[in-house]
């Protein structure tokens, strides 16, 4: 957990956030689990070495902010690909995506996300 608090409206900052990785996470979760584990599970067949599979695929793209970070991603991959093969609902998943992702950046992270993701420094 981080030590400083954010300097800038909490609520407002929150709902900006779940509203933009609503969309992140259900572009995302459609790209992750119905392309991706869907397709792989009708390849493979089993539950197992899909969920793990997927999870590595996930925290793949996830990984380079740093190794806390990646093996976390590693965990929420592995458990959205097992929720999606039990009940296959992406806009669930992209909700809880949205709901985690806020909730981290948040609590955890020290910078501003919702700053950096809008600026256009990486562009």
């Amino acid at each position: 957990m981080r030590t400083r608090m954010k300097e800038f409206k909490v609520f407002s900052w929150l709902i900006s956030l779940v509203g933009l990785y609503f969309i992140f996470g259900i572009v995302q979760q459609f790209f992750f689990q119905s392309v991706f584990t869907h397709s792989l599970y009708g390849i493979l067949g089993s539950r197992l070495p899909v969920v793990v599979i997927s999870g590595i695929f996930f925290a793949s793209f996830h990984w380079g902010r740093d190794v806390r970070f990646g093996w976390m991603t590693l965990v929420a991959g592995s458990v959205m690909a097992y929720l999606f093969l039990t009940s296959p609902n992406v806009i669930l998943l992209g909700v809880s995506h949205a709901i985690l992702a806020s909730v981290y950046y948040y609590l955890v992270d020290e910078r501003d996300t919702l700053d950096n993701r809008l600026s256009l420094k990486h562009a």
